[in-house]
């Protein structure tokens, strides 16, 4: 990550430079205090990008408005302006573009440089595996099979269990069988932050009530979501409908578990109680392309079943109007779902995966991830290409192309 980092900072200077070099001629032209009032707005520019570079807070720290006022360059001055040309607040968004202006004096000469900064995403690398635990990850008596990498920021271990799949970890890796690369002491991977991603969904969610769920036992700690549909045109355990299917639902610690249901969207669970589990059959697609399945901050089980989701069994179409399934949908209830999850799952604490297994797109887990039984993890590439909201981690700020331009006075 270092050498990303790096490399993308000493690009960033490289396309200052060419863009600079761009006013050169334009400079040449002027007369003697004019070339040197442009070369130090030139200088403004540089210091800006320099500033950005070497403080990581500067959204909070220097934010917008004038970051150098007068500041001496030796043969004369310069001040640059910074703006937020989305909302003028640098600081409430890491994805918020800038325009700097600097202005450079010398004498009575007085010339401007202007450019736009766009905020380039950096995701972070637990996107680039099917699998990746900021903790350790234990197989025991599983058969795990993944068309993409998984990877623990601590020690793999093995028991009783066959592992088809590239295997990195930043600790050791030891028992079972691996089939595949497997690298001890490899790099951490970063992880994405528990805080922005909730802050994220929550932002964009319509809330479930944790008292609308099935009353499942335990003198009603124990809620379940059970033979339900949840689509963007369907919220049985709330009030509102949500066009991206963005739920968010507080479990006041409850137990809370989710079984033979259909869910188009993503759900996001606060506060899931002790052995709260994604069980049976289960067909989960995200509403929004790219978006999660699961957000949970917590710990949570899954324990999927291979056998189908149907209607027949549950008495409910999982396919009415406002919740096709691949295109289609239907008024009866004959239908039967392949049960999985398809889309990204993320989990602040630990992870117990158990059962006959079926995950996509990427699995991160803030804790430890705990692996028996059957699983088959689909890795989709396009979690590290294009992050979803939340998931885009840090962003380093790029000239925009053409948008260097010389300023009148």
């Amino acid at each position: 990550m270092f050498v990303v980092v790096v490399s993308a900072i000493l690009a960033t200077i490289g396309l200052c430079v060419l863009a600079m070099g761009r006013t050169r001629l334009a400079i040449s032209g002027l007369d003697a205090d004019s070339r040197q009032a442009a070369l130090n707005a030139q200088s403004g520019l540089e210091l800006s990008l320099r500033a950005i570079e070497t403080d990581a807070t500067w959204r909070v720290s220097k934010g917008v408005g004038r970051w150098f006022n007068n500041l001496s360059t030796g043969r004369g001055s310069v001040t640059v302006d910074v703006e937020d040309p989305t909302d003028t607040n640098a600081s409430d968004d890491a994805a918020d573009p800038l325009v700097v202006t600097s202005t450079g004096l010398f004498n009575s000469a007085r010339q401007g440089l202007r450019v736009r900064l766009n905020a380039i995403p950096v995701p972070p690398t637990c996107l680039q595996a099917a699998l990746v635990a900021g903790g350790g990850i234990s197989f025991q008596s599983a058969t795990v099979t993944s068309t993409g990498s998984i990877a623990a920021n601590a020690t793999i271990a093995a028991s009783s269990a066959l592992v088809t799949a590239n295997v990195e970890s930043a600790g050791q890796i030891t028992g079972g069988t691996y089939v595949g690369v497997t690298r001890s002491g490899a790099p951490a991977r970063t992880m994405p932050s528990a805080q922005e991603v909730i802050a994220a969904y929550t932002a964009m969610g319509s809330p479930m009530s944790i008292a609308m769920l099935k009353d499942d036992g335990n003198s009603g700690n124990q809620r379940a979501i059970e033979d339900a549909l949840i689509s963007p045109a369907h919220n049985p355990f709330g009030l509102m409908v949500n066009a991206k299917g963005i739920y968010i639902l507080d479990c006041q610690n409850r137990r809370v578990r989710i079984r033979k249901s259909r869910i188009l969207g993503t759900l996001v669970l606060l506060n899931p109680g002790n052995k709260s589990t994604v069980e049976s059959s289960v067909c989960w697609d995200p509403a929004a392309s790219g978006y999660p399945c699961l957000i949970v901050l917590g710990s949570i089980q899954i324990d999927l079943r291979s056998s189908l989701l149907s209607e027949s069994s549950s008495g409910v179409n999982f396919n009415p109007s406002g919740a096709p399934y691949l295109g289609r949908v239907d008024t009866d209830a004959l239908d039967s779902y392949p049960s999985g999850i398809s889309g990204l799952t993320y989990v602040s604490g630990d992870l117990s995966i158990s059962g006959t297994s079926r995950l996509g797109t990427v699995v991160i887990v803030g804790g430890v991830a705990t692996i028996s039984g059957s699983l088959y993890l689909a890795y989709d590439a396009s979690a590290a290409t294009s992050p979803p909201p939340g998931f885009a981690g840090s962003y380093l700020m790029r000239i925009a192309a053409g948008s260097l331009e010389r300023m009148t006075y």
